[in-house]
C-alpha cells in the first residue's frame, strides 16, 4: 500500500511480528496499526488497560532485586537545573530509539532487513552514524551490557505470529 493516511504520505506497508501492519512514513518514522478500508488505523490498547503505568511490573521488580534503594533515591525532577532537564527531555528520545534501532538491527539481521522492513536507505544511514556518535561502535558489532538477543527464537515467534498461531 502507498500513498497518503491521515495527511502522511504512506511509501510502504508490511506485515510486522505484531499482527498488525508497519508503514514507513517519509524515511524515519514507523507507524504501527491495522489497515481498515485502506487506512491505516493506530491500535486503541484503551480497551485493555493495564492495572498500573508499571503494567506487571516485571522491570521494576527486575531493577528493585539488583538496588532496592536507588529507585527511592532518585532527585525530583523538579529539584533539577533547568540545563539537565532539557539534556534529559532530549536525551531520553534519542536513546531509547537509538536502542529500538539497534533490537530492530539485531532481530531483521541487519541493513538488508531494515530495508525489507521499509526503512530507507539514508534514514538506516543516519541512524547508523548516530548511534556510532553515541555508543561508540557500529550497531553490528556493539553488544548491549546485560541483554542477549535469541534471534531463532525471535524469528519462530514472528513466523508463528504471521501465520496466525500464538507464539511460544
Amino acid at each position: 500500500m502507498t500513498g497518503p493516511v491521515g495527511g502522511l504520505d504512506i511509501v510502504g506497508v508490511e506485515p510486522n511480528p505484531f499482527g498488525s501492519w508497519l508503514a514507513a512514513v517519509g524515511t524515519t518514522v514507523l507507524l504501527s496499526g491495522t489497515v481498515v478500508g485502506g487506512c491505516l488505523v493506530s491500535a486503541d490498547f484503551r480497551s485493555e488497560p493495564m492495572d498500573s503505568p508499571e503494567g506487571v511490573g516485571r522491570a521494576r521488580a527486575a531493577w528493585e532485586a539488583v538496588q532496592p534503594s536507588k529507585r527511592a533515591k532518585r532527585p525530583d525532577a523538579k529539584s533539577r537545573p533547568a540545563v539537565e532537564r532539557a539534556v534529559r527531555h532530549i536525551s531520553v528520545p534519542v536513546t531509547l530509539d537509538l536502542v529500538g534501532f539497534w533490537l530492530t538491527w539485531q532481530v531483521s539481521g541487519g541493513y538488508e532487513g531494515l530495508r525489507s522492513i521499509g526503512m530507507s536507505r539514508s534514514a538506516i544511514y543516519r541512524r547508523i552514524k548516530q548511534f556510532r556518535q553515541v555508543f561508540g561502535k557500529h550497531p553490528d558489532e556493539f553488544d548491549m551490557p546485560g541483554i542477549s538477543i535469541d534471534v531463532a527464537a525471535y524469528q519462530a515467534a514472528r513466523k508463528a505470529e504471521l501465520e496466525g498461531n500464538e507464539p511460544g
